[in-house]
């Protein structure tokens, strides 16, 4: 048979070695072993609105607001945009309370995506907005900071703020994207009281 597109596969024959860079696109290498395991692709819908200012401190793969954007969850807001809703962050200079329930459920959440050995270098006047608050003594549960108290990330410290709201269904339906989730959950039962 001649050569051209109507060659049947199963005659074509390459003289040439195929070369392959070692993955199968069915991995989908450009994410991390959790992502794979746990992420069945974009969540479309989420009863709270959510955000962060991504200061590009942590490696993607690793990185817990970088997934919930992967998977369509959080806006990205720029430096000097406020924000309506609660902005839990280190600046913050009441604690997350029951009280704060109404402005979780109208405006959403934020949280501010950078490493915690550079806090120095956030600028917390240009981020923020009206109801920032800070989390209680929780400990961490992410791979990063095990065990380590108040060593957050993005998605514990939103599921934190759910949790502390009255929405644990809510804290518990993003932590289900991770495969430590709900282990964050557990070792705090007592501290959010859930």
């Amino acid at each position: 048979m001649a050569k051209g597109k109507n060659k049947d596969k199963s005659d074509r024959v390459s003289s040439k070695p195929q070369k392959t860079s070692g993955y199968s696109s069915s991995k989908g290498h450009g994410r991390g072993r959790q992502e794979q395991r746990h992420t069945t692709g974009k969540i479309t819908s989420f009863p709270a609105k959510m955000a962060m200012w991504d200061f590009n401190h942590c490696d993607p793969k690793r990185c817990s607001g970088k997934k919930l954007e992967r998977l369509g969850l959080i806006k990205n807001l720029r430096i000097g945009q406020k924000y309506q809703g609660v902005v839990v962050s280190p600046n913050g200079k009441s604690v997350v309370c029951p009280d704060d329930r109404e402005v979780v459920e109208k405006n959403g959440a934020a949280v501010v995506e950078c490493s915690w050995a550079r806090l120095d270098e956030i600028p917390f006047n240009k981020i923020g907005g009206r109801n920032e608050r800070l989390l209680p003594y929780l400990v961490a549960a992410n791979p990063v900071n095990y065990g380590r108290p108040m060593r957050l990330n993005c998605v514990e410290a939103l599921a934190a703020c759910f949790a502390i709201v009255g929405h644990d269904d809510w804290a518990r339906e993003l932590l289900k994207n991770f495969s430590w989730g709900l282990t964050f959950l557990d070792i705090n039962e007592e501290l959010l009281k859930i």
